[in-house]
């Protein structure tokens, strides 16, 4: 018995040599354990379709601010098509002086909420100098100016007027003008593309003299070049175009990686439905900030989830599927029963039942109509529960009668005019 166990235990010690050496190779004095883990493929480096403004820069007009003391309007979202920020591409080129940084809204790293008081603050990274346009100031002070030879502005638009970017560029744009100081748009895609023009028009800011719709279909160097004309601003303004670009591109069409263009637009799909479900941050609905999916949910404690994702699925909306979602709008700070100077509250931190938009195509979809159809969906599982203050002629969808097509109709043909005349500043075909 025991000279069978001891046969057993060397049969098993001679298994295992065998296994050991069929897992290793013995070469040349070196062992190498094959059971070691394979080191992941080196980064290939990518190729988009589209080549950003500044690179376009960095490659072809880098004499525009060559020895110049330069100031940079930016934001996380302005990087290479390999994610290098264009703070750091700046900053490390020896032929560019770097002087001074500009945070517009949520500031030059991206973090920040509400108002933003900097006023020469040291950037952690690159201990270049930071002031705020979101805060007391929302252009660059006279003497922020004096510091620097040009300006240059480089952040990523989301295609629609509710985003105050485009208005930070514009007040610079004019401060620089009366400062007799060249400035630099950098080119950047519309992520929703350049040929579908959404209204109604959305008059958010005073100082323009005419309004933008909903979704405007032009770049920030189409538009910049657009007020430089007809707003009488009148500053010396050089556009970077990118290179690849085309008007019916969406973002998914660019190659480009998309990055946070502001804390609750994370993702692309998100970019896409925007325009007009921020339509839901004037109303008792929320639009689901404080969950991990703003803008594509959106409900209230007074809507039946499932009876209006059944409604929006039997309009055949073009581009989207509906689910019904609940939700609680999380937030630590703000109570829905809190007083403030809206007629209306927000849902915080309260049960809230609608729906989930489920894109299906991104080109077809239409993000006003659509936001339309959910908002007369939820008031039709809850009749007289809806308090609103849409942009005109919205309000008209309370009218007896009165549909989601008809109210889209009567908007039409102001988006046109908008089109045949933005259409003299487009720089891509």
């Amino acid at each position: 018995m025991r000279r069978k166990i001891t046969f057993m235990a060397a049969l098993s010690i001679f298994f295992t040599l065998i296994c050991t050496l069929f897992s290793c190779s013995i070469w040349k004095g070196e062992v190498i354990d094959r059971r070691a883990p394979v080191s992941p493929p080196s980064f290939v480096k990518r190729a988009p379709a589209v080549k950003p403004g500044i690179e376009v820069l960095i490659e072809d007009h880098l004499d525009l601010i060559r020895g110049k003391r330069v100031g940079l309007i930016t934001n996380p979202s302005a990087v290479t098509s390999d994610l290098r920020s264009d703070i750091d591409v700046l900053a490390e080129n020896p032929a560019v002086n770097l002087a001074a940084l500009f945070g517009a809204e949520h500031g030059v790293r991206g973090a920040m909420q509400g108002r933003i008081d900097k006023e020469g603050e040291l950037d952690p990274i690159t201990k270049i100098p930071v002031y705020s346009l979101y805060g007391e100031s929302r252009a660059p002070k006279k003497e922020w100016l004096e510091m620097l030879d040009v300006l240059i502005f480089d952040i990523q638009g989301v295609g629609t007027p509710w985003y105050t970017f485009k208005y930070s560029m514009f007040l610079s744009m004019k401060a620089c003008a009366e400062a007799e100081i060249p400035y630099i748009v950098l080119d950047r895609p519309n992520p929703l593309g350049g040929e579908v023009v959404e209204g109604p028009f959305l008059d958010l800011w005073k100082s323009l003299q005419e309004p933008l719709p909903l979704r405007h279909a032009m770049t920030y160097g189409e538009l910049a070049a657009m007020w430089n004309e007809r707003e009488g601003v009148g500053a010396a303004l050089t556009v970077i175009k990118m290179k690849g670009w085309r008007r019916n591109m969406t973002w998914d069409d660019t190659g480009l990686f998309w990055v946070m263009t502001s804390p609750n637009m994370d993702t692309y799909e998100t970019a896409v439905v925007y325009p007009g479900q921020c339509l839901f941050e004037r109303m008792n609905i929320s639009e689901a900030r404080g969950t991990t999916k703003p803008f594509l949910i959106t409900g209230a404690p007074w809507v039946n989830a499932i009876k209006a994702a059944k409604d929006l699925n039997s309009r055949n909306i073009p581009g989207a599927i509906f689910r019904p979602v609940y939700f609680i709008p999380k937030s630590a700070t703000r109570q829905s029963s809190r007083r403030t100077s809206r007629p209306y509250t927000k849902p915080w931190n309260q049960m809230c039942g609608g729906v989930e938009i489920m894109l299906t195509d991104y080109k077809a979809y239409r993000s006003v109509e659509a936001a339309l159809h959910i908002i007369d969906a939820y008031r039709k599982t809850s009749p007289d529960s809806l308090i609103w203050f849409p942009p005109e002629p919205l309000k008209d969808l309370d009218k007896p009668g009165m549909t989601v097509e008809k109210v889209v109709q009567s908007y039409k043909k102001n988006t046109e005019e908008f089109k045949a005349m933005s259409r003299k500043y487009y720089l891509y075909d």
